[in-house]
């Protein structure tokens, strides 16, 4: 998986809890086409940075850019997103955080294989997902490179995100306990190979595997 398709790179995603918003899937295009919107802009339900950009007349990877959004883009109706200004610096290095460990199962059988920005659980197509911990359903969007996509929150500021789904089986808004279906695993949409993509974030920074993996107990 390449560099431009890491939904930790994708937590392109601002990734903070209580993101019930939108996931938005921009275009190619990233030309300037005047402006109107002012200094920033409020997000209306089924916005993406993509018509936010037309609509406003700035190219989407500079909104994303100043307000410090990563993939996968993942914006929150009724926020505001500035327009202008100095883009958001993120803190190079892993993230230290203070936060307790998560308590977690894990999602599918097997042994999971590090990739970029999370991990692969290779698994039959059609094979039941389980959320990780205690938590509410954020989001469920189709997204490039990731196909049917799952966020879920937990406590202390922790998100977990599954991909590669075949079916999402719960909506937005959904109160979750630990080992409740999220879906069913699919295929990585650009190799054919069929399992489950997992990634754990808290905030908008990946906790790397090294870390969680020390906190996950056996399914």
């Amino acid at each position: 998986m390449g560099v431009r398709h890491t939904v930790a790179g994708l937590a392109v995603l601002a990734l903070a809890v209580g993101l019930s918003g939108c996931g938005s899937t921009p275009s190619s295009g990233s030309g300037w086409s005047g402006g109107g919107c002012g200094d920033r802009v409020r997000v209306r339900p089924g916005d993406s940075l993509s018509t936010i950009a037309q609509r406003c007349g700035v190219p989407w990877r500079t909104i994303a850019r100043i307000n410090g959004i990563d993939p996968p883009y993942m914006i929150r109706a009724g926020s505001w997103l500035k327009l202008k200004g100095r883009p958001v610096q993120h803190a190079s290095g892993p993230a230290k955080t203070r936060a307790r460990p998560l308590a977690m199962r894990a999602p599918l059988s097997g042994t999971p294989r590090p990739v970029e920005g999370g991990v692969f659980y290779p698994a039959d197509i059609g094979t039941a997902v389980r959320v990780v911990a205690p938590g509410r359903v954020e989001a469920v969007r189709s997204l490039p490179f990731y196909g049917r996509v799952v966020l879920v929150s937990h406590r202390e500021g922790y998100v977990s995100v599954y991909g590669y789904l075949l079916q999402p089986q719960v909506r937005p808004g959904q109160r979750l306990e630990s080992g409740a279906a999220v879906g069913t695993s699919g295929v990585n949409p650009e190799t054919g190979e069929p399992g489950l993509y997992f990634e754990l974030r808290h905030g908008k920074r990946v906790v790397p595997f090294s870390r969680w993996g020390r906190w996950q107990r056996n399914r």
